[in-house]
């Protein structure tokens, strides 16, 4: 089914598509101790990025922003430093030959910073990402530490 699904999460699918009985596995070595969440508050959120971002190189990043639209304007604000190279977005108003570019992109190691809605974040498994920005607070607790799988 999933890695990160919740339980109650499991329980309505399982209902809503009439699996009956199901063995929930829950894997202890899924907890990821060298991860570090945290929540900042929101001042300068440019110069914000910019510093996270350099922190995090060589390795990349993945900032998560709530919907295309913001996606957009994140990438065209972070797109004037000149000192960001490999920025890249993905979200669901780009063309699907679009998308397959972003992606081929990612996969290759030219994009280094990926401003996407959560549709990206699946299957995605780059060892070098460094950080994971959540540009708008998620909805909800499992959507906030799914990416980080």
């Amino acid at each position: 089914m999933s890695g990160t699904v919740t339980q109650t999460d499991a329980k309505c699918i399982q209902e809503s598509i009439g699996l009956g009985s199901i063995e929930i596995i829950h894997h202890p070595q899924s907890i990821r101790h060298e991860l570090i969440y945290e929540v900042r508050k929101k001042n300068d959120v440019l110069d914000e990025l910019h510093r996270i971002i350099e922190d995090a190189q060589p390795g990349r990043c993945i900032i998560y922003c709530g919907t295309p639209d913001k996606c957009i304007k994140l990438h065209a604000d972070l797109s004037k430093c000149n000192t960001l190279s490999g920025l890249g977005m993905h979200h669901g108003k780009l063309e699907e030959r679009e998308r397959d570019a972003m992606l081929r992109k990612w996969h290759d190691g030219k994009c280094h910073v990926m401003i996407a809605t959560s549709s990206f974040g699946m299957g995605i498994h780059a060892p070098d990402v460094r950080c994971v920005v959540h540009y708008v607070f998620p909805l909800s607790m499992s959507k906030y530490s799914t990416p980080s799988d």
